[in-house]
């Protein structure tokens, strides 16, 4: 389940998701899964766009970006 994000927050995933996206286009893999690694970790551990393009470009890397979401944050 997605967390609630502020409007900044969700304009800054969006614009890391068009960035993914683009470095695709580009041929530029690393970049963009850098790009949809950033929206799993920093912002929605749920978002279906950014797991799709890790599932598609870095498989075994989303898996261990979804086991450190299960992982209890610590303050």
């Amino acid at each position: 389940r997605s967390p609630a994000l502020s409007m900044s927050d969700r304009s800054r995933v969006q614009e890391l998701l068009a960035a993914g996206n683009a470095y695709v286009r580009l041929s530029n893999y690393s970049a963009a899964t850098a790009a949809y690694e950033r929206v799993l970790t920093e912002f929605d551990c749920a978002n279906p766009e950014a797991r799709q393009g890790m599932k598609a470009l870095a498989p075994d890397r989303l898996d261990w970006v979804l086991a450190s979401c299960r992982e209890p944050r610590r303050s």
